[in-house]
């Protein structure tokens, strides 16, 4: 078989696109391909009248869908090397032709990607939760913080350097950490509750 002509497509707005209908009849959607004029098996081709032209051999389907030149460039780009610039110009497009497996299958993959990304995020939120490794990680209060020089000597063998203070630095100064005293805390929260006991009994009085 010959390879097929390069045709030119009227637009809305009455702008023209070159299409190179060789580079894209095997990737080409079903309904796209009858509207360039693409056989897809001899008995069907036989049995499509052929798209309607203008009187200048311009294919004009574009032109009475109003799908505009970019948008249909979009699509043939995406058919042709199946780069993505504007998702939904290649969806609202692609509809208008009876839809396109291979961006079915984009957008299936795109949101697993998504899902996945997602749940690292969480892991990593997770991990750093229960580990934190800066101030402003550790919600759940379990350690003391410091920023000091890597060289600085602790008072006590319990603290432990973790990361930088800023990493877009030399690294220099980092957070140095050691776990709270969760008896002290109790001691705390117990003489916080006494407290709060005898306040009461004197209002009682």
């Amino acid at each position: 078989m010959e390879p097929l002509s390069c045709i030119t497509v009227r637009c809305d707005h009455n702008n023209d696109l070159i299409i190179d209908r060789e580079s894209i009849k095997d990737k080409c959607p079903p309904v796209l391909k009858r509207l360039l004029d693409i056989p897809c098996d001899s008995r069907s081709f036989t049995a499509w009248a052929g798209p309607n032209k203008d009187d200048q051999g311009r294919f004009t389907f574009a032109k009475s869908f109003g799908i505009t030149r970019p948008h249909l460039a979009a699509c043939i780009t995406f058919i042709r090397t199946g780069h993505v610039e504007y998702i939904g110009v290649l969806i609202q497009t692609f509809e208008i032709f009876g839809g396109c497996d291979r961006l079915d299958k984009y957008i299936q993959e795109k949101q697993k990607h998504e899902e996945i990304r997602k749940k690292i995020i969480c892991q990593e939120k997770i991990m750093k939760h229960n580990n934190p490794t800066r101030p402003e990680y550790d919600i759940a209060n379990m350690f003391e913080f410091r920023a000091a020089l890597f060289t600085w000597t602790p008072p006590t063998s319990d603290w432990s350097t973790v990361s930088p203070v800023n990493t877009n630095e030399t690294g220099t100064i980092f957070w140095w950490r050691r776990p709270r005293d969760q008896t002290q805390d109790i001691l705390l929260l117990d003489a916080d509750q006494s407290t709060n006991d005898n306040d009461h009994e004197m209002d009682d009085i």
